[in-house]
């Protein structure tokens, strides 16, 4: 091959540019000043996927709860943790809910000596596990209503003597959302709030056990 025709082939060949500092350091500008402004828009839509999913969660907990109140024969108790995430279920034990047991499910000796004999009869429960939950990362309860009855006031009350058999605190909880064997539960609304100054409040009906999800702006005050 001659020298000529090399020459030509050389200066047929695309010339390779390598970036410069310069151009590597203009780059890594805009690509943060990209991530600055997406960043934030980013946060805002997890904030509020986290905030519909725990609303989800605490309609889906209470649905399962009011069932399993029903099936389990026993009267549920759902306490959460304001300001934090912390959740529970558990069962309230005492003399009086197994007598309602009783009276619900009579035996033969209870059928021949009549109902009045059935109510004096402790009836002996399985144990049912407390069930522990947390809400999505950065949701938090906010306020919290539960409406009192005289049969919820009862409820509480045992439950805070030697007459129920008491679980480990998770915290300081609020009046405890019930949910009785006949399907009836407690009336109650919970606030749900992120990070962002959004909320969610979750309601249950106490007649119905029908649980309801509305959009709402945390205030200052919470």
């Amino acid at each position: 091959m001659s020298p000529h025709f090399a020459d030509l082939r050389c200066m047929d060949r695309p010339a390779t540019r390598a970036f410069t500092l310069l151009e590597m350091l203009l780059t890594l500008a805009v690509l943060t000043a990209v991530a600055a402004v997406a960043l934030p828009q980013l946060d805002v839509l997890l904030s509020g996927s986290r905030l519909e999913r725990a609303a989800d969660q605490m309609r889906i907990e209470m649905t399962r709860t009011r069932v399993d109140a029903m099936r389990q024969g026993k009267v549920l108790m759902m306490e959460v943790v304001p300001e934090t995430g912390d959740f529970r279920v558990r069962a309230y034990n005492s003399l009086s809910d197994a007598t309602e047991t009783a009276e619900i499910n009579p035996g033969s000796s209870a059928l021949l000596t009549g109902a009045d004999q059935a109510m004096a009869m402790p009836v002996q429960t399985d144990e049912i596990p407390v069930k522990e939950f947390t809400l999505p990362d950065n949701v938090t309860f906010g306020g919290i209503t539960v409406a009192s009855t005289v049969r919820s006031m009862q409820v509480v009350q045992d439950a805070a003597s030697d007459t129920a058999v008491m679980d480990e605190p998770i915290g300081d909880t609020a009046s405890p959302i019930l949910f009785y064997p006949d399907g009836t539960t407690s009336t109650a609304a919970i606030q749900l709030q992120n990070t962002i100054g959004e909320g969610k409040l979750v309601m249950i009906r106490g007649i119905t056990g029908e649980v309801a999800i509305v959009s709402t702006a945390v205030t200052s005050e919470g």
